[in-house]
C-alpha cells in the first residue's frame, strides 16, 4: 500500500504560564457579567467587564512582545470629538477612506483574520484587539460608543453605512457581521496606562464567532485563510445622559486625541503540520495436509482417502493409488505497528499574513502517537532553545512503535510570544492515524509447495484454499514394504513453514502349491507250455510229441508226461500317475482368477478340483 500524506489541521493555545493569569488575578479582574448601561473601564485600575460574551480589558493583555500592527486609525487632525474610522485595504486602487480613517504610514489597511492573535482564557479562545488612544491634556476620559466587527472574503470592501450595516462595494454577499456593542465603553487613555505605543483597552471577542465563509483554517498565522476583518468604531461621543460611573459625573467623555489605533499584537507565530505514515508486518500461517486413497474403482471419491493406505497385492499385481495435497493460508497476525513521519514547523511572517518579520523561539517539539509505546522523540537536529526565523521552517523527523490504535497523532510545538519569555503559546500539528490503510510488509504472503513422490514446485496462492492431487501405481513385488510422502509449504521469505505426510504399504503375496505322485502302470509278461510224452516210466528223454504204446487187449503201457512253461517279457503298458494338488493362498484377500493345471512326463493330467477351478 502507497503511503499516504493526509491533509493537517492546525490548532493553536495559549498555556497561561503566570503571563497572563498572574496579570489577571493580580489585577483582581473578575470578568464580571455587565449590567450597567455603559462598561466602566474608568472609575479604577484593574477593570474588567464582559459584555456580550466579548471581554472588555483596561490595558493590555499578558507581557507579549512589544510589537503591534495598527490596522484601523482614526486622526481628523484636530481636536474633533466624536470621530470614527473603519479599516480599507491600503494598496493601488483601494477605495478612499471614510469618516476620520487616517491611512497614512500603514496605519489602515485590510487585515486576515488568521493575522488576530487568538488567545485562550478559561478553556476558551478568544481574537485580541486593543486600542492605543492618545488622549492629549489632563482629560483623559473618552468614551467608545460604537465597535462593529464583520468578516467577507474579499479585501476591498467599503462604503460602510453605519445605518444599515451595509458596503456599497462589494462583490457577492455583504459581510457578515461578528460583534456590535450596544453600550458605551468609559474608559481613560493616560492616567491607568500612561504612553503613547501602550494598550489602553483591549477587547477579546470570542474566536467562535468568527464563523468563515468557507471551510478555511483561519487560526492565528494560517497561510491558507481568505477571510478579511472590518473594524468600525466611534469614539468620543457619549454625553452622559446615561449616568456615569461614581464620582466621574464631571468627565468629558469626547476625545482630544491626535489619533485613536486598533492595533493587533504581533505575537511569534508557526504554522505546524505533519505526515503520519502507518506501517506494520502481517505474519502469515500455513497448513498443509496430505492424505492417499486406494479406492478400488478409482473414483476416489473424498471420503475414501486417508492418512495410510494399505495395498494387499499379488506377485506381478498393480495397484493405483491417489495422493492428494490441500492447503490453505490464515488472515495474517499484524505486528510491529509503527507511525514515522514528519513535523514540519513554518514561521509564516514577513509574509502576505503578517508581513512584519517576527523571529519564533521555540522551546520544545514533543509528538503523541496513539497506543504508543514509548515516548516519540522527534528529531528535529537542532538544540532548544532555537529561534526560527521569519519564513523559515525546521523539519523534524519521528517514528513510534505503537499497539496499532487508531486516533490523532498531535505534534505539540511549544514558543515563547512574550519577549522575556514569561508567556508561552502552544501550536498544533495534527494527523490521522489510520491502520486499515497501513503499509503492510507482508510475511509469508505466498509459498511454494514441494512433493517427495512427485516433482511438484509450484506456487501456493492466496487467498484462496488450494488442493492438487496425482497418481501413482505400485506394483508387486518391486514395490513391496512402506512408503512414505511428505508434502512441504516453504513460505517465499523463510518464515516457518508447514509440512504433512501420507504413506503406502504395499504387501506382496505369492499362492504356494504342493503336490503329491502316486505313478502306476501294467506289466504284460508272455508265456508258452510244451507238453511231450516219453515211452516209458520216469523217462528223462526220449520225449516227443507223440508216444505210440502197440499194447494187446487187457495190456497196459506206462509213459511219462512232462510239461514245460516257458516264460517270456516282460511287457509294460498303461502306465499313470495320480495324487493331491494343495494350493495355498496366504493373502487377507482372495485369489480370484486361480488356473491350476498339471503336466506329468509324456501325458496329461486330468484334474479334479471338488468343482473349483481346473
Amino acid at each position: 500500500m502507497a503511503n499516504r500524506v493526509r491533509a493537517m489541521t492546525r490548532r493553536a493555545r495559549v498555556l497561561l504560564f503566570g503571563g497572563i493569569a498572574a496579570l489577571l488575578a493580580g489585577a483582581g479582574i473578575a470578568f464580571a457579567l455587565h449590567g450597567d448601561p455603559y462598561i466602566d473601564l474608568a472609575s479604577a485600575p484593574g477593570l474588567s467587564e464582559t459584555h456580550q460574551g466579548a471581554i472588555w480589558v483596561q490595558g493590555g493583555i499578558g507581557a507579549g512582545t512589544g510589537n503591534f500592527d495598527p490596522f484601523a486609525t482614526a486622526s481628523p487632525g484636530g481636536s474633533t470629538s466624536p470621530e470614527s474610522a473603519i479599516n480599507i485595504c491600503d494598496d493601488p486602487g483601494c477605495p478612499a477612506p471614510q469618516f476620520d480613517t487616517f491611512t497614512g504610514g500603514g496605519r489602515t489597511h485590510e487585515i486576515l483574520l488568521s493575522a488576530i492573535p487568538e488567545i485562550e482564557i478559561g478553556g476558551v479562545k478568544y481574537r485580541e484587539f486593543s486600542l492605543d488612544a492618545n488622549d492629549q491634556g489632563s482629560d483623559d476620559f473618552m468614551s467608545i460608543d460604537d465597535v462593529r466587527i464583520f468578516l467577507d472574503t474579499q479585501d476591498d470592501a467599503s462604503g460602510f453605512d453605519p445605518l444599515t450595516d451595509n458596503f456599497s462595494i462589494n462583490v457577492g454577499p455583504q459581510p457578515q457581521k461578528v460583534y456590535d456593542l450596544d453600550v458605551p465603553v468609559l474608559m481613560r487613555s493616560q492616567t491607568f496606562t500612561p504612553g503613547s505605543g501602550v494598550s489602553d483597552i483591549t477587547l477579546l471577542v470570542k474566536s467562535s464567532d468568527f464563523v468563515p465563509f468557507s471551510d478555511t483554517d483561519c487560526s492565528y498565522g494560517s497561510m491558507v485563510c481568505n477571510e478579511y476583518v472590518y473594524f468600525y468604531f466611534l469614539a468620543g461621543a457619549y454625553d452622559g445622559a446615561a449616568g456615569v460611573p461614581d464620582g466621574l459625573e464631571e468627565a468629558d467623555w469626547d476625545v482630544s486625541s491626535g489619533f485613536e489605533e486598533w492595533r493587533t499584537r504581533l505575537l511569534p507565530v508557526v504554522n505546524v503540520s505533519k505526515t503520519a505514515n502507518e506501517s506494520l508486518d502481517r505474519t502469515y500461517a500455513w497448513d498443509v495436509e496430505k492424505v492417499v486413497s486406494q479406492d478400488s474403482d478409482n473414483s476416489f471419491p473424498d471420503g475414501s482417502f486417508a492418512d495410510t493406505q494399505t495395498l494387499e497385492l499379488f506377485e506381478g499385481e498393480s495397484q493405483q493409488v491417489k495422493w492428494k495435497i490441500t492447503w490453505d493460508r490464515d488472515d495474517g497476525t499484524d505486528d510491529n505497528q509503527q507511525v514515522a513521519g514528519t513535523i514540519t514547523v513554518v514561521n509564516p511572517t514577513g509574509g502576505a499574513v503578517i508581513e512584519k518579520k517576527i523571529p519564533a523561539v521555540i522551546n520544545s517539539v514533543e509528538d503523541v502517537v496513539p497506543g504508543e509505546l514509548s515516548t516519540t522523540n522527534p528529531d528535529c537536529g537542532v538544540s532548544f532553545p532555537y529561534t526560527l526565523g521569519a519564513g523559515d521552517s525546521l523539519v523534524c523527523t519521528y517514528s513510534a512503535a505503537t499497539d496499532g490504535s487508531n486516533g490523532t497523532n498531535v505534534a505539540t510545538v511549544n514558543i515563547d510570544i512574550s519577549d522575556d519569555g514569561s508567556e508561552t503559546m502552544d501550536y498544533l500539528g495534527e494527523a490521522d492515524v489510520d491502520f486499515t490503510t497501513a503499509t503492510v510488509n507482508e510475511i509469508g504472503e505466498s509459498a511454494t509447495l514441494s512433493d517427495v513422490r512427485n516433482a511438484i514446485d509450484q506456487a501456493a496462492s492466496p487467498p484462496d484454499d488450494g488442493m492438487t492431487m496425482y497418481t501413482e501405481t505400485f506394483t508387486c513385488d518391486d514395490d513391496a514394504g512402506q512408503h512414505d510422502n511428505t508434502a512441504t509449504l516453504t513460505p517465499n521469505d523463510g518464515v516457518a513453514g508447514d509440512q504433512d505426510t501420507a504413506s503406502v504399504t504395499v504387501n506382496c503375496y505369492e499362492l504356494s502349491v504342493s503336490k503329491t505322485a502316486n505313478e502306476s502302470f501294467d506289466r504284460d509278461w508272455d508265456w508258452t507250455i510244451d507238453k511231450q510224452v516219453a515211452d516209458g516210466a520216469d523217462q528223462t528223454d526220449g520225449f516227443g510229441e507223440t508216444v505210440t504204446l502197440d499194447l494187446f487187449e487187457g495190456e497196459s503201457g506206462t509213459v511219462t508226461w512232462k510239461l514245460t512253461a516257458t516264460r517270456t517279457g516282460p511287457q509294460d503298458s498303461n502306465h499313470a500317475v495320480n495324487g493331491v494338488i494343495t494350493i495355498n493362498n496366504p493373502a487377507p484377500k482372495a485369489a480370484s482368477n486361480v488356473m491350476v493345471s498339471d503336466t506329468p512326463p509324456g501325458g496329461t493330467a486330468v484334474i479334479d478340483c471338488g468343482g473349483g477351478p481346473g
